[in-house]
């Protein structure tokens, strides 16, 4: 999976940064900088990575999710980008039209590859910003 993430990398179907950079430098940087993260942190946040990739990914590839996972009792977002080549839009949005929950929203990203979360940084912070805010005002659904 590396060796795809890696070309994917390099030809722009992961990240649609001006700057093609290291999953270090698109990352670990920002988090070190954010003066939310200590050291130990990112360590942990490498480790935890490897782990899933090692332990969790094949049980994930193994998942029939449009057969098995669609309905939340929680508020589902989906945030990505129009250019991931990860995880096409086409898939995401028929993925999307079945999910059962009580709000669901797909926002897309026409900037950015499979990590909007990098590619568009701060209109991800503000719409996800925006979004927790709103769930926070709503009256609880029991």
């Amino acid at each position: 999976m590396m060796a795809q993430r890696r070309v994917m990398m390099k030809y722009g179907g992961y990240s649609q940064s001006k700057k093609k950079r290291s999953y270090f430098r698109s990352m670990v940087v920002p988090m070190l900088c954010s003066g939310e993260y200590s050291i130990p942190d990112l360590i942990g946040v490498a480790k935890g990575y490897r782990y899933v990739l090692t332990a969790m990914w094949p049980a994930v590839g193994a998942t029939d999710f449009p057969s098995t996972c669609t309905k939340f009792q929680v508020p589902y977002f989906i945030f990505d980008g129009v250019l991931d080549q990860n995880t096409p839009a086409a898939l995401v949005q028929d993925y999307f039209d079945l999910i059962q929950a009580p709000k669901k929203e797909l926002i897309w990203f026409e900037q950015s590859g499979h990590n909007p979360m990098t590619d568009e940084p701060e209109r991800f912070k503000s719409l996800l910003r925006d979004r927790l805010q709103a769930l926070e005002k709503e009256e609880p659904t029991v």
